[in-house]
Order: C-alpha cells, then sequence, then structure tokens
C-alpha cells in the first residue's frame, strides 16, 4: 500500500493483504481508511479529496478500481465478501454522499454516481432539482459488466443486476433486472458464485 498525503491529520487502521497494489491518497485532513482482516486490494487508488471522509472495507474482500471521496463527509461502506472480478469506480461527488454494499456481493466493472457532479437549477425560482443522493446496495447482489448506478437508486439482498444497465430506483429483493432504465424481468430468483461441479 502507498499512502501519500498529510498521514498526521489522517489515519489508516488495519492494512491490506499480500498480493495489494493499492494507492490510498489523503489531500484533506480527518479522512479515515478502514482495513479489515483478509482484505485484497489487487490495484487502483482511494482518493480522500475533502475533510472527514471515511472509508470503511469489511474483511474478506477482492477489490480493483477506483474510490473517489469529493465532498466532505463523505463515506463508502463495503460489506464481508464482497469481490470485484474487474475494475469498478465510485465517485461521491458532494458533501455528505455515501454508499453503502452489503455482504458476499459480486462486481464486475460497476459504475456509481451519487451525483451528478454539476448542479442544475430551476432558473424561475433558483431551486436546485438535481440534488445528491446516497446509494445503497445490500447483502449478495450479482452486478454484471458495464453498469451505472446512479444516486439514489437501491438494490435489495439477492438480486442480479443484467450486464449494460441502468439503475436508478429501487429494485426489490431476489429478482433480476435488466435494461435503461433497469426493471425487473424475474421475481424470486437465487444465484450462486460458482456453477456446481
Amino acid at each position: 500500500m502507498n499512502v501519500t498525503g498529510d498521514t498526521g491529520q489522517n489515519m489508516v487502521i488495519g492494512e491490506f493483504a499480500e498480493g495489494s497494489a493499492a494507492q490510498v491518497v489523503f489531500r484533506g485532513k480527518g479522512g479515515v481508511l478502514e482495513i479489515g482482516p483478509n482484505v485484497i486490494f489487487r490495484s487502483g487508488t482511494i482518493n480522500f479529496r475533502g475533510d472527514g471522509q471515511r472509508v470503511v472495507l469489511g474483511g474478506d474482500n477482492v477489490l480493483l478500481g477506483e474510490i473517489h471521496l469529493s465532498g466532505n463527509s463523505s463515506q463508502v461502506e463495503i460489506g464481508r465478501g464482497t469481490k470485484m472480478n474487474s475494475a469498478v469506480w465510485m465517485n461521491l461527488g458532494e458533501a455528505n454522499d455515501r454508499v453503502t454494499i452489503g455482504q458476499d456481493c459480486l462486481f464486475a466493472n460497476v459504475r456509481f454516481r451519487t451525483s451528478d457532479s454539476h448542479p442544475i437549477y430551476d432558473d424561475t425560482n433558483g431551486e436546485r432539482i438535481n440534488p445528491s443522493k446516497p446509494i445503497t446496495v445490500g447483502n449478495k447482489v450479482w452486478i454484471a459488466e458495464d453498469v451505472l448506478i446512479l444516486k439514489g437508486a437501491i438494490i435489495e439482498d439477492g438480486s442480479a443486476i443484467g450486464a449494460r444497465s441502468l439503475v436508478a430506483g429501487r429494485i426489490p429483493s431476489k429478482c433480476i433486472a435488466v435494461g435503461s432504465p433497469a426493471k425487473v424481468v424475474r421475481q424470486n430468483i437465487r444465484w450462486e458464485e460458482k456453477f456446481p461441479r
């Protein structure tokens, strides 16, 4: 693990497992990276760009990709046993943004965006019409290749999201959802990580 920035005003709790090649960059203060046991971060960057940010990795994870926390007090939590087969990209663009991922999930080349990165206002009254929103992924969720998860998305336990889908709303538990926007095409499913031998 290569850590750059002010380590006196930020904190790393724990260590990545052997075989990791993560870059951790602190640009603000009060950042915390909490690494559970047996976490492999094969390659990529965790980029703390603001103040009071936190990343919690539950343990027994295999991770790969980019996590960018831009807004102050933003937070990422990844539950125990979650794995990434190809690079995942997260952008938490605004203050207090949050991405919460449950246990035993499986991802491939997924992109997470908690905000649009640029504010849009109603020109008649000045009200902002595109605030950021948290993203929540439950336990044992499978997200296939090239899926985009947008602000406010909620994917409940046990579901599977098909390749190249876009998730912007709520996906109920134990279902398959596909498309742009993703829609439920099958309910009462159970998926396994490997085929039986």
